[in-house]
């Protein structure tokens, strides 16, 4: 009887022996044929905590790049909000030195430049009240 225990264990220890070449024979054709270094943390503790890290950057750089984009989008709508105002301050101003050139002005004269001109500054109360939202 203790040959034939003797004998199991030979078989046994063969037997793990050879599947434990076998998985590790599957794990290295797993890694050839994924291109991957690493496939689960213990391969590597050092690579998968850099890798790690490069993925939180990654994520942090993305959330930076969004941010970003929303405050350049927003900067852009603050400048064309500003270029419209700068137009009707311009036409503003040119409506006042073109009411001051003329001489002799009538009722009517006046009440279009007049009309003219709050017009003007209700399009630019306007474009303000945009600017602060």
């Amino acid at each position: 009887m203790v040959t034939r225990l003797s004998n199991q264990l030979m078989h046994y220890q063969k037997m793990s022996s050879m599947m434990r070449s076998q998985s590790e024979l599957a794990d290295k054709y797993q890694r050839i044929t994924t291109k991957e270094r690493l496939l689960q943390s213990a391969d590597d503790p050092a690579a998968a905590a850099e890798s790690l890290q490069i993925k939180q950057t990654q994520v942090r750089l993305a959330q930076s790049q969004r941010v970003n984009n929303i405050a350049q989008h927003q900067m852009q709508s603050q400048l064309q909000v500003i270029d419209k105002m700068e137009d009707v301050t311009r036409n503003i101003k040119e409506t006042l030195v073109a009411a001051s050139n003329q001489s002799i002005l009538n009722d009517r004269e006046r009440l279009a430049y007049a009309t003219k001109i709050e017009d003007l500054n209700v399009k630019f109360t306007n474009l303000g009240k945009k600017a602060r939202s």
